[in-house]
């Protein structure tokens, strides 16, 4: 068994090569609403709420929440190709800032965070990396504000 796992091992290791960074997409981020900040904020946080997201911080006097999500789904961001392993899991944070502009205006402006940790073909943790967003999430969050 030992000598199997070293061979997979070596393979991993020379089809690494082959492996392809993520892709940087472009999207919108933030979005300006002709809402007060309290109507704004209280959507928001409805989002999360409805979503089943949980929110580790919220501040309503500086606009910000973070939240994380313990998974998500594999079109919302780009990994990379990374041959030889698998996804073991996967996760999300989101950095969500509420601001108040001028003529009860308000600007939301999101940053998801995606990170998946890799295995081997026995699902032995073999690396984490970073993932690129494609925009879904941040979308429906400022789609989810009228």
């Amino acid at each position: 068994m030992k000598r199997l796992h070293l061979i997979a091992t070596t393979a991993l290791i020379f089809v690494a090569g082959c492996a392809t960074a993520p892709v940087k997409t472009d999207f919108e981020h933030s979005r300006v609403y002709n809402e007060g900040f309290d109507t704004v904020w209280t959507q928001t946080v409805q989002f999360f709420a409805t979503n089943n997201i949980p929110i580790k911080t919220i501040a309503k006097d500086s606009g910000v929440i973070y939240a994380e999500r313990l998974s998500f789904d594999v079109g919302d961001a780009d990994c990379g190709s990374h041959p030889m392993t698998q996804p073991l899991n996967s996760s999300v944070s989101l950095n969500v800032f509420v601001q108040k502009l001028a003529d009860m205006r308000t600007q939301v402006s999101i940053n998801a965070t995606y990170h998946q940790t890799l295995g081997d073909l026995y699902r032995n943790p073999v690396g984490d990396v970073a993932c690129e967003s494609r925009g879904k999430i941040e979308e429906t969050i400022l789609n989810s504000i009228h």
